[in-house]
């Protein structure tokens, strides 16, 4: 250790490996537009400006505000490369491609480098006239496929999960040739010198030692630095990254007969320095019968085999221990290019690391070798120059010193010559375990592996606290099976993984049920577009996927730093724009709720409600988003402490209330939020006259409104019935939806200005519709085997069930309403949560029928409780304004508004059950 020099400077990245993720990584930390997050309309203006802008005003389209020329510098990172084989970029790689004769890639053009286009290197190709060394990849994308086979395939796929509508995309059949490898290198080198990657930044130099602490003397403010040890160096850094490809040595596997330390006239195909080796080279020379033994079953072992007889070996005899494998690429078609999403979204969503690691092991299967060198290596048995042999295994092999040979046995047992040089492409283990330079960090900073793959956080760090980076084979558990490939080094050079891991969940689990019961094409399709093109609109879908991930109504929340950075990134973005698109400012708006009804956070929801119905009241509607906005506006008139709180949305002025038509369920649904909210205001206006908390009777004009809103909401079902007649018969989510919606407004109508509670007795039909619709949403959801995601912005089935378990006091009706509340809830609905809504439910129904629900009792019984033993309300505080707010997830007291016998009202304290074990007939709900 006396010769190892120091260096005292602080490094801010330190990469470990020079190879092709060492360099994707390097070249992403120079890149401000990785591809993954800028789409090509930004990449261009966002060159363009990084290129004129500094040296002329800029004038901005939207604000009109003119900006003078200014002169900065991007920061740049302080940064080195160590790697052992080489002090070039891709050392090792050029080396070995070299030295086996390669002249195409195994992967395809859209597996490259460059962190700024995904189609870098097939535009390298063309703008350089190179397109001839591209070599298509046949039997991949489709071509060959006949219309009848199209066909078939086509229609096996209709209807099934998504899954089995994975395919290559025949437009993208550009994306699947083969490129040359000095194409390749030549595209590597571009990239380097693009951003002044140059050779002087890499050392050749070998990691011996790696540790993260205090250094003294190095340190300021006790900051913790990485001690990075080579063979040459010592050196500091605060972020160090691993490219170090398989990072373990290649080994022989031990065979019973074979010496310990080196062996003769033996070598594993990553240590080859000559081929063949100078030994059968001579008796080459000398016209001498030479055999080899080639053992493996992947692609390299293909490779020596063609090149051993290319190079003059009389007789190649492969063996593999398993069956040969024919495949494109490591990986399955399905894990490849930009419709890759399904499997990725099935990888990334997989509940555990050892779902990971199998899902790993079934993608690459083992060994394989490409269709072109499957025909190649027909030729040559043809031609019998080469014995394949497949499902064999080496059992035994002794070296016979004198004659200078090989005799080996196999299982099965295999008649062949002694062997002048055996050959082993048998791969390198992984076990990122046993790697000597990482047992300090895993003394001090323990993490699990799989597979001997590191179990790594969804950053790629080690942990939270340790920013060490794994890249490549080393990150497979959070990048995928293609993760040894150029794939995983292309995923690194576009973006950071967990902003696409988050797009890729937000697309994929997260928007597809915001909606609920209704058309979700709003987050599917506008929002996942918006999120490319309007940068607030990205840091918010970021913010959204994020938590809804995390999203535990039963649990204490936890701050989310990557969710609340986008977030504060997305309200930076909007407020600098000082004449935003309405439309762009109604959209984040509407992802701001969802972000805070994630957070739980109530009053910072109904904050941005009220700024966003302000905005499109002055905008007169003009707005795409203001049918949308209507329905994310109903909520804060259930939350707000006074119904006066909350500005009301305007109506459109043009609509015909009277005598409504509708076209689409989309349509109807609109009309029928607008109503809700007119029919919500009401009732929440007469909340105080109906609980008692003042005497005063409502206004003339308040009642006239009651009416109007009636006979418009008569109209609204008289409307829909003649929308419904006249299409296919319905009962899809949608619409039981709003049939469910329709009749509870039916009631609230009927019943806001009712001191008592035998009124809602008349209602029974509307109750009756109100669970046959659930009913039925309940069948339709088991029938398709889904069921309500855990988070859902809209309002679905459970705040009317509830109300209906409130409101019916018809026993059967309202125990099978309790019933249905657990099959079609999601566990929290805006900002209702279900366990809460559930646990009080409950008690309303043994309250008011003296019973226990699970004891015995007369679920028939056709007895109605009398008026006095009827809740009217209930709220969590000892305050008669505190209304029914469900909000508080913590609530463990409910008090019960009743009817005084003579007169007024009482508050009868109860309590609501544990609500993270709340049992019923058996089953335990929201475990």
């Amino acid at each position: 250790m006396s010769s190892i020099q120091v260096e005292e400077d602080i490094y801010d990245v330190l990469v470990i490996g020079a190879g092709p993720c060492g360099l994707a990584i390097s070249a992403r930390l120079h890149e401000h537009t990785p591809a993954a997050l800028f789409t090509d309309e930004e990449h261009r203006r966002f060159h363009w400006i990084s290129k004129y802008g500094n040296k002329m005003p800029l004038k901005h389209v939207r604000s009109g505000k003119i900006s003078p020329p200014k002169h900065t510098a991007k920061p740049q990172y302080k940064m080195l490369v160590l790697d052992a084989d080489s002090d070039s970029w891709m050392g090792r790689w050029n080396r070995l491609f070299k030295m086996y004769d390669i002249s195409h890639l195994r992967s395809p053009m859209l597996w490259h480098v460059d962190p700024l286009d995904r189609d870098a290197l097939l535009a390298h190709a063309y703008a350089n006239d190179r397109a001839d060394e591209l070599v298509e990849i046949r039997n991949c994308v489709g071509k060959e496929v006949s219309k009848h086979g199209r066909k078939k395939n086509g229609q096996r796929a209709c209807g099934r999960r998504q899954e089995a509508r994975v395919d290559i995309n025949v437009r993208e059949r550009n994306d699947y040739y083969n490129p040359s490898t000095s194409l390749f290198c030549d595209h590597c080198e571009k990239v380097a010198a693009r951003y002044n990657l140059s050779s002087d930044m890499i050392r050749k130099e070998s990691l011996q030692y790696l540790d993260y602490d205090e250094v003294k003397g190095i340190s300021i403010d006790g900051e913790k630095l990485f001690t990075v040890t080579s063979n040459k160096t010592r050196r500091y850094a605060r972020t160090v990254v691993l490219a170090v490809g398989p990072a373990n040595v290649a080994k022989i596997p031990h065979i019973p007969s074979m010496p310990d330390g080196t062996l003769p006239q033996t070598c594993h195909s990553m240590h080859i320095a000559e081929f063949p080796d100078p030994i059968v080279k001579a008796r080459i020379a000398t016209k001498k019968t030479t055999n080899i033994l080639i053992v493996g079953g992947g692609l390299t072992s293909a490779q020596l085999t063609d090149l051993a007889i290319r190079k003059g070996v009389t007789k190649v005899w492969h063996v593999m221990r398993g069956p040969l494998r024919i495949k494109h690429f490591d990986v399955g078609l399905d894990w490849m290019g930009k419709f890759k999403n399904a499997k990725q979204a099935q990888f990334y969503y997989a509940d555990s690391d050892d779902e990971r690691i199998e899902m790993i092991k079934e993608a690459r299967g083992g060994g394989s070798i490409t269709p072109v060198f499957h025909k190649r290596l027909k030729k040559h048995i043809l031609a019998k120059t080469l014995e394949l042999f497949t499902e064999t295994s080496l059992t035994d092999a002794q070296f016979d010193a004198e004659k200078g040979t090989w005799s080996v046995q196999t299982n099965p047992p295999i008649d062949m010559p002694a062997m002048d040089y055996m050959y082993f492409a048998t791969g390198i283990q992984t076990d990122f375990s046993s790697l000597p330079y990482l047992q300090t960090i895993l003394e001090k900073y323990p993490i699990e592996g799989r597979g001997g793959f590191p179990c790594i956080n969804n950053d790629l760090m080690w942990n939270d606290e340790v920013p060490l980076f794994m890249m490549g084979r080393l990150a497979a558990l959070r990048l995928g099976p293609a993760a040894p490939n150029l794939g995983g080094a292309q995923t690194l050079a576009i973006t950071n993984t967990r902003e696409v891991r988050s797009l890729s969940f937000f697309h994929h689990v997260v928007a597809p049920v915001l909606s609920g019961p209704f058309d979700g094409s709003f987050w599917t399709y506008f929002v996942v577009q918006m999120a490319q093109s309007e940068p607030a609109a990205r840091h918010a879908v970021l913010a959204i996927s994020s938590l809804f991930e995390s999203f535990e109504p039963t649990k204490e929340t936890v701050a989310d730093e990557f969710a609340i950075m986008h977030y504060n990134k997305a309200i930076s973005i909007l407020t600098r724009d000082t004449k935003p698109c309405v439309d762009t400012v109604l959209l984040v708006c509407m992802m701001f709720i969802c972000i805070e009804f994630l957070r739980g956070n109530r009053e910072a929801a109904i904050t941005h409600a009220s700024h966003g119905v302000q905005l499109l009241n002055s905008e007169g509607h003009k707005s795409r988003l203001a049918n949308t906005f209507a329905q994310m506006s109903v909520f804060p008139l259930f939350f707000v402490e006074v119904g006066t709180d909350f500005p009301l949305l305007q109506g459109d002025e043009a609509a015909d209330l009277k005598n409504p038509v509708f076209y689409t369920i989309s349509e109807a649904q609109h009309a029928l939020e607008h109503l809700s909210i007119r029919i919500i205001k009401l009732v929440r206006d007469g909340n105080a006259f109906r609980l008692h908390v003042v005497d005063e009777a409502p206004q003339e004009w308040v009642l006239d409104e009651q009416v109007e809103a009636k006979q418009d909401l008569e109209a609204w079902g008289v409307a829909f019935e003649r929308f419904l007649a006249f299409g296919e018969e319905r009962e899809d989510l949608p619409t039981l939806a709003l049939i469910t919606r329709y009749r509870l407004m039916k009631i609230w109508i009927a019943n806001c200005f009712e001191r008592g509670e035998m009124g809602y007795d008349a209602m029974k039909e509307d109750f009756i519709s109100i669970v046959d619709c659930a009913r039925k949403a309940a069948e339709y959801h088991e029938v398709q085997r889904t069921t309500p995601g855990k988070f859902m912005f809209n309002v679905g089935f459970n705040p009317m069930l509830h109300f209906t378990v409130w409101k019916c006091r018809y026993l059967s009706l309202r125990v099978e309403a309790l019933s249905l509340m657990r099959r079609l809830s999601s566990q929290q609905e805006a900002l209702w949560d279900a366990a809460l809504m559930y646990n009080v439910s409950r008690r309303i129904i043994e309250v008011e029928h003296s019973i226990d629900l699970a004891g015995d009792y007369d679920l028939y019984d056709e007895r109605l409780p009398p008026d006095e033993d009827r809740v009217k309300g209930f709220f969590f505080r000892e305050s008669p304004e505190a209304e029914s707010i469900m909000w508080d997830k913590n609530a463990e007291t409910v008090y019960f508004l009743m009817a005084h016998p003579e007169g007024g009202v009482i508050y009868r304290k109860d309590y609501v059950r544990n609500k993270d074990m709340v049992t019923d007939c058996g089953q335990t709900f929201w475990m």
